[in-house]
């Protein structure tokens, strides 16, 4: 292996539009709440999770979620609360 391959090895380019599958289980921050019935909002690069049962006032707190189903042509999902790992920050 070449000096140049051992220093580019694992290097990869992130996505702005992430893709999820239906039952993946991640943890993301809560970036807001939005829409008309103020779901919870999760914004992954330019992909949003909207997240129906999120607890109100966690606005930056990372939370686990269940992805309940994704768009991959508009990059936007539907997701399920599971739990807060981590406080976070005030804004």
């Amino acid at each position: 292996m070449s000096v140049l391959q051992k220093y580019l090895k694992g290097f990869g380019l992130r996505s702005s539009t992430p893709s999820f599958d239906s039952g993946q289980e991640v943890s993301v921050f809560l970036t807001g709440y939005g829409g008309s019935d103020g779901a919870g909002l999760a914004r992954v690069g330019d992909t949003t999770l909207r997240i129906p049962d999120a607890p109100v006032g966690k606005e930056g707190a990372r939370v686990r979620i269940r992805v309940e189903s994704f768009d991959d042509s508009k990059h936007v999902g539907e997701a399920t609360y599971l739990e807060t790992v981590s406080e976070g920050s005030a804004f």
